[in-house]
């Protein structure tokens, strides 16, 4: 062990100490923690608690809300009790029905001192509520009430509901109602005459209402546009558009195409656990593959995620055809029963979730031969199961499947604790070959079309931009930056490439995960903020691009480190 870890060790026993004498202290600071709230303005317990909302802390989050509806109950504050229990909702939506009646509760005691705002505040999260609770005519009612409402207020509420309208439209096959929608929330981003992360979203929205349209030469128009903007933007990444390139392609016919952005895109939309359209991108890998078991390999991780999310799609219907006509060519009966079974209940989810879902389905089995097979499947598993026992093959597959659980396991123990040892050892080294200026890096081979006056500029501009950690400005772009040194993106980009032999965005991110590397090191404070917070301390703009770049520098997940750092 070195001496350092050895102080740390020490340290820590000190901690201990002094916490369990302060521990008297602690107890009753919680016994006031009430009486410090009734000190507050009810403008002051709002921002309390969207600060806990908005880092992670739910719980702490609802225990302010319930503590603000109490106080305006008592002081008959109609507004604030209304607003209440809006923010109950809002972290409630783990438990839909709880949220539901927090927020109709909302609506009610709005309605009853006419206050229009908050009625349509109200309408908009119970829009939201009924939405993810998949009953979708009683979620439009409810953000049509609030839009009406938005609309002549002339806030961005208005668009955002707008975009939630247009994506329920999709998901029941509206397709033509969410094209529009979407086309007239892009004239509106395009009024702002800048190419916002809100901008490019609705870029992508647009791009499935013309696919699902099947305006295939516009969805591609849309692609390239959003692909490109996408590039230079740290909070929504292009894959979302190879993957909505993917089928274009596949649609015309270009499967190889199709199959290749598929492999770029599904490792993404895996890790940000994208779960609709990783079974969208499975579902197109079954239909391009020629190998028969790997067709199947696909389907069925289109069926995993069904039995984990409830995600399905009306064209999801063929794959459970194909995955019964191919085991029953294997003679498995098990199998067979099992995916005739599972259609049945996917047709019922169907017909409860889309409009008109007959007419969309081409059905090669319809529904009363699949209750004849599904039975004369059970007499023949009935028959069988008489004559053999399964016992002992299924305690051979839970070894099998625990010994490679357990084997995956060790290995990436293994690999992750080479990782932290690495990066730790790194620290404890001070790092001393990070510490050299940017002109001291090993200059490129590659001639750089700039000329030398321009180029020492660049460098000492970044040299400049690195000590003063300016690279934690949030939503740093490649443009914003180029113009704040007086320089073009083109230069700086060719500089950034030859001299730090990484892309912009690489370079800006590398530097924002070693720099909270260091201060997590240093600072014990700081490892106890939620992953948000500590993203937010590095220049990140969300979790999610965080927690990739830092997995992606590091090779390590950001709460495995933290678990290992405050050990």
């Amino acid at each position: 062990m070195s001496n350092r870890l050895k102080i740390n060790n020490i340290n820590k026993i000190y901690f201990l100490l002094i916490l369990f004498l302060l521990t008297p202290l602690f107890v009753s600071a919680q016994t006031n923690s009430k009486d410090s709230l009734a000190t507050k303005s009810f403008d002051e317990l709002r921002k309390i608690f969207y600060h806990y909302k908005n880092t992670g802390q739910k719980e702490t989050g609802k225990k302010i809300a319930l503590y603000t509806l109490n106080k305006a109950r008592e002081e008959n504050n109609t507004a604030v009790i209304a607003n209440s229990f809006i923010r109950l909702c809002r972290v409630s939506y783990d438990t839909p029905e709880i949220a539901l009646k927090y927020i109709d509760s909302s609506i009610v005691v709005s309605s009853k001192i006419k206050n229009n705002k908050l009625i349509a505040g109200g309408n908009f999260y119970k829009g939201i509520v009924l939405s993810d609770m998949r009953k979708y005519d009683e979620s439009l009612k409810s953000y049509m009430k609030a839009l009406n409402y938005f609309k002549n207020d002339g806030g961005e509420m208005y668009y955002f509901t707008l975009s939630n309208i247009g994506e329920i439209n999709l998901r029941i096959r509206n397709n033509e109602t969410a094209l529009e929608i979407y086309k007239e929330i892009l004239n509106h981003e395009k009024e702002k005459k800048e190419f916002s992360t809100n901008y490019i979203k609705t870029l992508y929205s647009l791009s499935l209402a013309y696919s699902a349209n099947d305006q295939i030469d516009s969805t591609s128009i849309i692609n390239k546009e959003g692909y490109n903007l996408a590039l230079d933007n740290n909070e929504f990444s292009h894959l979302h558009f190879t993957h909505a390139e993917a089928g274009v392609q596949f649609l015309k016919g270009n499967y190889a195409a199709a199959k290749d952005s598929l492999k770029k895109a599904i490792p993404y939309l895996k890790e940000i656990e994208d779960i609709p359209n990783l079974s969208i991108a499975y579902f197109y890998m079954g239909m391009i593959s020629d190998n028969e078991h790997d067709k199947i390999k696909y389907y069925e991780k289109v069926d995993s995620i069904y039995t984990n999310s409830k995600f399905i799609l009306p064209s999801f219907w063929t794959l459970y055809e194909e995955l019964i006509d191919f085991y029953k060519k294997k003679n498995d009966l098990k199998k067979q029963l099992y995916y005739t079974q599972r259609l049945l209940k996917i047709d019922t989810v169907l017909k409860n979730e889309y409009i008109n879902v007959k007419e969309i389905i081409h059905k090669e089995y319809d529904i009363p031969r699949l209750v004849e097979d599904k039975e004369s499947l059970i007499l023949l598993l009935n028959k069988k199961n008489k004559s053999f026992k399964y016992g002992n093959w299924i305690l051979l597959i839970i070894v099998i499947v625990l010994s490679f659980g357990l084997w995956f396991i060790y290995r990436k123990k293994v690999k992750n604790e080479s990782n932290f040892l690495k990066i730790i050892s790194s620290l404890e080294e001070k790092n001393l070959d990070s510490k050299k200026s940017i002109t001291e890096k090993k200059v490129s081979q590659r001639p750089l079309l700039i000329d030398s006056e321009t180029l020492n500029n660049i460098l000492s501009k970044l040299e400049e931009f690195e000590k003063n950690k300016d690279f934690l400005t949030p939503k740093l772009t490649l443009n914003a930056f180029a113009k704040k040194i007086d320089t073009n993106s083109k230069y700086l980009s060719m500089t950034i490439n030859n001299y730090k032999s990484q892309t912009f965005k690489n370079y800006i991110n590398n530097l924002r995960v070693k720099y909270i590397v260091d201060r997590l090191y240093s600072d014990h404070i700081l490892r106890n903020y939620t992953i948000n917070a500590i993203a937010t301390e590095a220049g990140f703009s969300s979790t999610e691009s965080f927690t990739r770049a830092f997995n992606k520098k590091t090779g390590l997940n950001v709460s495995y480190f933290l678990k290992k750092i405050n050990n």
